[in-house]
């Protein structure tokens, strides 16, 4: 195996409200369609919920709102797909339109989000990546977990 190929990695993308997002496939636990959210009364604005997937539970959030995009029922979204996301021994879930793929890059075509986008986005998104689809923000998981 050449160098080029050990050093390749999986990015699952996926969509909310017409922008891409994107995390390395390993901390990608599930993604579940159709699952129904109970809600928790005085949770923070942008937990959605609680979610059972597998026997797990889970926290929602919308990633719109954490980024100040406004939000995912005002951004006219249905959610169609949850995705769980873990790191060490935590995990947390984001309502998303759908899946978009998974697809396959090197570091190096990863581009620093501080260049291009607010002081408030890069609070949880660290990297861009530029795919045929369009450009991808990238969850900093180490971030995101502090939640």
């Amino acid at each position: 195996m050449n160098n080029k190929t050990e050093k390749r990695q999986l990015l699952l993308i996926w969509e909310i409200s017409n922008s891409l997002f994107g995390i390395n496939i390993k901390h990608c636990k599930k993604e579940k369609k159709g699952v129904p959210l109970n809600p928790i009364p005085t949770a923070r604005p942008f937990i959605k919920g609680l979610v059972n997937l597998r026997g797990e539970t889970s926290v929602v959030c919308d990633l719109l709102m954490l980024l100040n995009y406004g939000n995912f029922d005002e951004a006219g979204g249905k959610p169609e797909v949850i995705i769980k996301l873990q790191y060490v021994n935590k995990n947390i879930s984001f309502l998303a339109n759908s899946v978009v793929e998974i697809v396959s890059y090197q570091e190096e075509e990863l581009q620093e989000a501080s260049s291009y986008l607010s002081f408030e986005e890069c609070e949880f998104i660290n990297k861009l990546y530029d795919s045929e689809y369009g450009i991808v923000k990238l969850i900093d998981i180490e971030k995101i977990m502090l939640l």
